[in-house]
């Protein structure tokens, strides 16, 4: 029997991915399902060939979820493309079920009206019912552009350091360092380099024909409350245990007084002001950008991939992780609108040239740091928007992942085999990896 694909949202991103699912003939439009209750959304999936049978129109919430089960079965796929849903509950139910499950972001449901945005607590929740679900049908969480490919993307940049780099201690232990490589021994090998910070970048160029955004509205490239949502939380970082303290806050561009709290298990610094006011330097392609410093989902992941603990339990080792962001113009002028009544999404016909790049400087004492990324812009022929092209790309690279590893139970995207995810998106996005000294850091 041939397997469905449900989409939980319609949004810009699915309908990209739905247009390379028929381009690809991966999905036939009589096994797509969709639920969604935008009557312009609807007819897009109608202009695909979409059933009038196989649209749902509802808003799914915690007392309500279950009614979507009524249409999948054993082996069939859920995507999580919609707002304010409970990621890790989805999980555990589609683990049960036997049901293949795909999410770009990590979501609760809303408790009075506010978004939660603890990742790391449903990072070990996640992680505890991996351990007790080791080969049940594939779920891959958090696969989105980032967080996703550019996890893959962070494990390419140390390959290609053991690979090219012509530093000392790199030449002499080369053979060992592939070694850990190829024993997917990926924390021990950041270790011996001394990977010190994983800086990840995302820059939005897209320029619009928006002179004046509505009064009172957010405007985005993705999802405009789930970046309004992002934003609005505070300042954050993953202080790793090679950098002191002092040198993250210098990062960060804060000081002492201005810690609102550090959580010693998850290493997170969070600061007493909003990521929307934070000004942090990265790095995208061969400039350095200056954007907004949030917590994001890969953030907690990459530091538990990336971390190395003693027999009794006790870190030994964790790099530093920061996500920089810089929105396009438009957005950025309406994130910091105190008294927000509405959220427009930014249309296809509304950019007039632009895209988005992705990137992740690695830096460390043992080598030189290393920059890899990806990127996608309206000239490029992209399906759909930039923005939403490049996850629409990720999730397709996490399909096919599954088609081939249809059991391997609950994985996050660094569990996923680099070169094989990197073949899955190559033929549809660059991926640029190279030696960088924009941000020369302290080899002390």
């Amino acid at each position: 029997m041939t397997s469905k694909i449900m989409f939980l949202g319609l949004g810009v991103v699915p309908q990209s991915l739905i247009d390379i699912l028929l381009k690809e003939k991966v999905f036939d439009p009589d096994d797509m399902i969709v639920i969604d209750k935008n009557e312009k959304m609807l007819d897009f999936f109608r202009s695909r060939g979409g059933k009038e049978e196989n649209i749902h129109r509802m808003i799914i919430n915690h007392d309500n979820y279950q009614e979507i089960f009524h249409h999948l079965n054993r082996g069939d796929f859920l995507l999580d493309l919609a707002n304010e849903l409970d990621d890790f509950v989805l999980t555990e139910e589609c683990t049960k079920r036997g049901i293949h499950f795909i999410t770009t972001s990590d979501g609760w449901f809303p408790v009075n009206n506010q978004a939660n945005l603890d990742y790391e607590e449903h990072l070990q929740e996640t992680l505890k019912l991996a351990r007790k679900n080791p080969k049940t049908p594939t779920t891959v969480l958090n696969f989105g552009v980032n967080s996703g490919v550019i996890n893959v993307l962070t494990k390419k940049a140390l390959c290609d350091i053991v690979e090219e780099d012509d530093t000392p201690f790199v030449a002499e232990n080369r053979e060992h360092l592939k070694k850990l490589i190829k024993e997917d021994q990926f924390a021990q090998l950041a270790r011996e380099l001394r990977v010190t910070y994983l800086i990840e970048s995302d820059y939005d160029t897209t320029e619009t024909n928006i002179t004046e955004p509505a009064p009172n509205t957010v405007y985005s490239t993705w999802n405009a409350v789930d970046f309004y949502n992002e934003m609005d939380d505070r300042a954050s970082m993953i202080v790793g245990t090679e950098v002191k303290l002092s040198e993250a806050l210098r990062r960060m561009g804060a000081d002492v007084d201005q810690i609102y709290g550090f959580d010693p298990d998850s290493r997170l610094l969070q600061l007493n002001f909003s990521g929307k006011f934070s000004k942090v330097k990265a790095v995208i392609n061969d400039q350095i950008i200056e954007g907004c410093a949030d917590d994001h989902e890969e953030l907690h992941s990459m530091r538990e991939y990336f971390s190395v603990w003693d027999e009794d339990g006790e870190l030994e080792y964790a790099p530093s992780a920061m996500f920089v962001y810089l929105p396009c113009e438009t957005a950025v002028k309406t994130v910091r609108t105190e008294n927000v009544d509405h959220y427009h999404v930014i249309a296809l016909d509304e950019i007039v040239s632009g895209g988005e790049a992705i990137g992740m400087l690695v830096e460390g004492k043992n080598f030189k740091s290393r920059y890899v990324g990806t990127e996608a812009n309206l000239e490029d022929g992209c399906i759909g928007t930039p923005v939403a092209y490049l996850v629409a790309v990720s999730i397709f690279a996490a399909l096919k992942y599954i088609f081939k590893h249809p059991n391997e139970g609950i994985l996050y995207p660094e569990q996923l085999d680099t070169d094989e995810v990197i073949s899955y998106i190559a033929p549809y996005l660059p991926v640029i990896s190279g030696e960088c000294r924009l941000l020369e850091p302290d080899k002390k």
